[in-house]
């Protein structure tokens, strides 16, 4: 299957998912003429797109702490934590440097203990305290055992 531009998309699934790929030189047409198929795509995109701009807004308003703890929380894999620095600094809007200095906060705060494999979460209580702080409808109170 060709890439579409010749450049491949980078997509990081925060949970387990399906991904479905079609080849693009046969179903294209038929895609562009199925105007159900068309609505259903820019209704699903206006809604994503709505969904970014508020958790844009979210997270331009809370200090990194918080936001950090956030997706600490929604990208753990049991009680491990190890994103790519560079990344995580990108999708949160900072620094990477000032993200080295929140972690190390985190450490020294007792939330957090560096491994080799990345960051053992040791006081869930208290770094789901931090992101319930940006989050009135608790969508991580269910993280917080």
């Amino acid at each position: 299957m060709n890439l579409q531009g010749g450049f491949a998309r980078a997509v990081q699934a925060i949970e387990e998912c399906w991904c479905l790929a079609l080849p693009m030189k046969h179903y294209r047409p038929l895609l562009l003429n199925d105007t159900l198929f068309l609505r259903k795509l820019c209704v699903t995109l206006s809604h994503k797109n709505y969904r970014n701009i508020v958790s844009l807004t979210q997270n331009q308003s809370f200090p990194l702490v918080n936001r950090l703890a956030a997706f600490i929380l929604l990208s753990q894999e049991g009680d491990l934590y190890h994103e790519k620095h560079t990344q995580a600094a990108e999708y949160l809007g900072v620094s990477y440097r000032h993200l080295l200095y929140v972690l190390a906060q985190f450490i020294n705060d007792g939330l957090l203990i560096k491994s080799k494999k990345g960051y053992l979460i040791k006081n869930r209580k208290q770094l789901s305290g931090l992101a319930l702080e940006m989050d009135p409808e608790n969508k991580f109170s269910g993280m917080m055992q």
